[in-house]
């Protein structure tokens, strides 16, 4: 995608600050690449998300179940 589309922006947008269009009406994309190149990063992005809350999400519960815990006693 990064040879595609560097920071994204052509995706959502169709004109640059210049007003230049980001692809001519002329230029096409392979689909069919795109959509595999994703299919390669998919299992990688499910690893991230099961490693961060591995070591983040047990924290962030944790910390929820304080805040309850002390606003329960508070009020």
């Amino acid at each position: 995608m990064d040879r595609i589309d560097k920071y994204s922006m052509s995706f959502r947008y169709s004109h640059d600050k210049n007003d230049d269009k980001h692809f001519e009406h002329t230029e096409t994309l392979d689909i069919y690449k795109i959509k595999k190149e994703l299919d390669e990063i998919i299992p990688l992005l499910d690893y991230s998300s099961d490693v961060f809350y591995d070591k983040v999400g047990q924290y962030l519960e944790m910390e929820k179940e304080m805040m309850k815990e002390m606003y329960d006693s508070y009020c």
